[in-house]
């Protein structure tokens, strides 16, 4: 006697060779950057970027139909030549989710490869086999011109320029740092060319540099020789001519404003808005005029994103350094010392302190510290920086309580103290004053995932507007804002805000890929300041 259980398996059988079978297969990686069209410099990111097709197979009776997409994730690594150790392991989402962050190798990494031809492939895929090239591109000035005199007061030069390893398909700018100004020109040869800059600056001693900017990050990926140019100006005309007709001016009739920010989600709001439509370009320099290039003005060598040329323009045209190895400066959060906001200074010559909590280095002046409110002060004195110019913070959780417990203890010098650039969390509404309660267990900060750090921009103006000090910028990632002393500054530059802290505000756009963090599942606790 056949039993009821022994009929249903058999239908379950039968249904089982009429209804399609889902097969799992193989993850199907595609890598779509880094490709073998441009070349990539070493001591700059590499941001990896690796698409995920996972399919079935569907089969009916020994026929085989189109795949289709099941699976959202996988799991890979990601290897460089025939390293053992992967670069990178992690998890891909496929199309059909939320976009995944870029996975990238760190300029450290990078340079370690070494310039020429590299092969990237993925664990699990067999299939991926993608060649890149990493190659330095360079611009060396080769000879000067002699400066001709203009109508203006202000003088032009030609300078002759040897370029190597340039590459179409890089999204280069080629520029001339004219005290630190970018003057980018276009490219009309691979080895030789020939640049005349107009309405060149009369200072005493005029800073020129040859730098290329990657357009896509603001990155420096090359940084040329400085040379110092000396003019016969007198003191007394050395702000004669306005650094930004060097943005206005055409470089042998091509040269047009270039602001490097062309593939941020998020525009300069202020930089295209009436008031700096109103805010002519005036000679001397206005703070207007100042407040409306700021944006422009945006490039990094060391720095995480363009904050590297905001600060030496702020040095040298606001507060008149005529040598950056009068700074001092003071940085916690530094890491390594390699990517920080004064690491150019020091390169320049500056001298200065580094804090990190993981790090230290006494050839740079690194020293290992787990930086709270209450030990700050102490560290000030014990490490003779309570008379700094530049101050930079970036703990990436406790910063407004630490700063606070600086521009409150007495100890640190504010008069003295010229530029404050912290990180705030861009997040947060700019007009809300919150911040993260204070912790002092060190599994209590950032989780490196999530949205719930530091403090909003309306704190730290709130904060340090009392204690004298004035917004001017934030960088266009979303990441920095730049406090300068209203002391220090020409009369009649303070008096007038000019921008509120809403339109210097800018939103999430980290490492200039619109890229953002998540709500923080689970305890999400604000203090308001």
């Amino acid at each position: 006697m056949i039993t009821f259980a022994f009929q249903t398996s058999i239908l379950l059988a039968l249904f089982a060779l009429i209804e399609p079978q889902q097969v799992a297969v193989d993850p199907v990686f595609e890598v779509t950057s880094p490709t073998n069209e441009r070349t990539y410099p070493p001591n700059q990111r590499l941001y990896v970027t690796i698409k995920l097709h996972t399919q079935t197979q569907i089969s009916a009776e020994g026929t085989q139909s189109t795949p289709q997409a099941t699976s959202t994730r996988a799991s890979t690594c990601v290897h460089i030549d025939s390293h053992d150790t992967p670069s990178w392991c992690g998890e891909v989402l496929s199309d059909a989710t939320p976009s995944h962050e870029t996975v990238y190798l760190s300029g450290y990494q990078t340079a370690a490869l070494g310039e020429g031809a590299h092969a990237l492939t993925l664990r699990g895929d067999p299939r991926t086999l993608y060649i890149f090239t990493i190659e330095q591109p360079t611009m060396e000035i080769s000879s000067f011109g002699s400066p001709a005199a203009s109508d203006d007061g202000a003088s032009s030069l030609s300078v002759s320029l040897t370029l190597r390893n340039v590459n179409p398909h890089n999204p280069y700018d080629y520029c001339l740092l004219v005290d630190f100004i970018p003057t980018c020109f276009p490219l009309t040869a691979t080895s030789e060319q020939t640049v005349n800059i107009k309405s060149l600056p009369r200072k005493i001693k005029t800073v020129i540099s040859p730098a290329i900017i990657d357009r896509t990050s603001n990155k420096v990926v090359h940084f040329g020789k400085i040379y110092n140019l000396v003019s016969d100006a007198d003191a007394a005309s050395s702000n004669s001519v306005n650094p930004f007709q060097l943005y206005i001016d055409d470089i042998d009739t091509h040269l047009k404003p270039n602001p490097r920010n062309r593939n941020q989600t998020h525009t300069h709001a202020h930089s295209a808005s009436q008031k700096c439509k109103d805010a002519a370009l005036t000679v001397p320099m206005s703070w207007p005029s100042i407040a409306c290039a700021l944006p422009t003005l945006e490039w990094g060598m060391y720095s995480q994103n363009g904050e590297d040329g905001v600060l030496l323009f702020l040095l040298l045209w606001v507060f008149g350094y005529e040598e950056i190895k009068d700074v001092k400066y003071l940085e916690f959060g530094a890491e390594d010392g390699g990517e920080v906001n004064t690491r150019l200074l020091r390169e320049l010559g500056a001298t200065g302190v580094l804090f990190d909590r993981s790090y230290e280095n006494p050839k740079i002046n690194l020293f290992k510290h787990a930086i709270t409110p209450s030990n700050i002060n102490n560290l000030l004195t014990a490490h003779s920086s309570t008379d700094i110019n530049v101050l930079s913070v970036d703990i990436d959780f406790n910063d407004y309580h630490v700063l606070k417990a600086m521009v409150d203890g007495g100890v640190l010098n504010l008069d003295g103290l010229k530029i404050i650039i912290c990180e705030y969390n861009s997040h947060l509404d700019p007009t809300e004053k919150k911040t993260v309660p204070y912790s002092a267990d060190p599994g209590r900060g950032w989780d490196g995932k999530s949205r719930y750090f530091g403090a909003s921009l309306g704190a730290f103006v709130d904060l340090l507007g009392p204690k004298g000090f004035r917004l001017v910028h934030c960088d266009g990632n979303g990441v920095n804002a730049f406090f300068v002393n209203r002391a220090k500054i020409e009369a009649g530059w303070q008096d007038d805000e000019f921008f509120t802290t809403e339109e210097i505000f800018r939103p999430p756009n980290f490492y200039n890929k619109g890229w953002s963090y998540p709500d923080k599942v689970g305890e999400n606790v604000w203090q308001y300041t």
